[in-house]
């Protein structure tokens, strides 16, 4: 019975942490989702940059002079989803050229994933998201199960 319990507990608390990180255990603006062109790319067209500070401003409420251009890389995504996929969705496996720029805000960083032409766009992260060092380490959820099972046991 105690083996059964301690069975169904380190499950439980596996499959909790996992709906908790993402299914490739990288963040999905991790640069493993994309491929740099080369570090002397082009700069994103300044008309794509500006429709991106246009959606912060309707979105969150930023003014275009509160976003700061803070980084750009010229990528080539893995996927249509443009390294953002939801959980629930599904996204050609095609590779796609695009560009990941971030922003400063007095808010905060928010990052968007875009095609090449900036029709398409994602926002990959934004200051309420937590970072992904935030994310439990592998050795930490080895310590949570020992304390299941420590609980489960007595102190096995």
């Amino acid at each position: 019975m105690q083996r059964f319990l301690l069975v169904s507990l380190t499950c439980i608390l596996l499959i909790a942490v996992g709906a908790c990180s993402s299914s490739t255990e990288t963040p999905a603006a991790a640069p493993l989702h994309s491929s740099p062109i080369s570090s002397n790319a082009a700069s994103p067209p300044a008309v794509l940059v500006e429709n991106l500070k246009s959606v912060l401003l309707a979105d969150y409420g930023i003014a275009p002079d509160e976003a700061i251009v803070q980084q750009t890389e010229e990528v080539q995504w893995a996927d249509a989803c443009l390294g953002v996929a939801n959980p629930d969705e599904f996204c050609a496996q095609v590779v796609t050229p695009g560009y990941r720029i971030e922003f400063a805000t007095p808010e905060g960083t928010y990052e968007f994933h875009t095609d090449e032409s900036g029709q398409t766009f994602r926002l990959a992260r934004s200051p309420s998201e937590q970072p992904p060092s935030e994310q439990p380490s592998s050795e930490q959820l080895s310590s949570s199960v020992l304390d299941v099972q420590k609980i489960v046991f007595g102190g096995v």
